[in-house]
């Protein structure tokens, strides 16, 4: 394992998280924003138009965070060697803690890789290389 020598070292090799997600959350802002650009011009419409509008607004602003976060930690490369309580640090809670980051991290894997044959289908659908799939009720 390439374990990192400093806790410093630490947030910037992790800093590709919230950048990573960053960009994710930008290019579905860009794709919400391009559904409500398609919109029509009727009532339904407007109302889906509106919901679209705070949903792709709220990703923009919440890649903007994520994109700051991953700036500081990237930029905490060079912080100072600390003290650490290793009692703390191997305590139920925070062994608990980095339990729940493995396993949520497993979960985005496995989301992400379902998300991409879906995503996949759609987009050759959208370039005209697959007639659309029946939704399932």
């Amino acid at each position: 394992m390439n374990k990192p020598q400093t806790c410093g070292q630490g947030l910037a090799e992790h800093s590709v998280v919230p950048s990573t997600l960053a960009d994710l959350m930008s290019s579905l802002a860009d794709n919400l924003e391009r559904h409500a650009d398609a919109l029509l011009d009727d009532e339904a419409a407007r109302t889906e138009h509106a919901a679209y509008l705070t949903l792709f607004t709220r990703a923009r602003d919440i890649a903007v965070a994520l994109e700051s976060l991953g700036d500081q930690m990237a930029g905490s490369r060079d912080l100072p060697m600390g003290g650490h309580d290793i009692a703390k640090l191997s305590s139920p809670e925070a062994v608990g803690a980095f339990q729940r980051y493995v396993q949520v991290t497993r979960d985005l894997m496995a989301l992400l890789q379902r998300l991409d044959t879906q995503n996949e289908e759609m987009l050759a659908m959208m370039r005209g290389s697959l007639p659309p799939r029946p939704q399932s009720r």
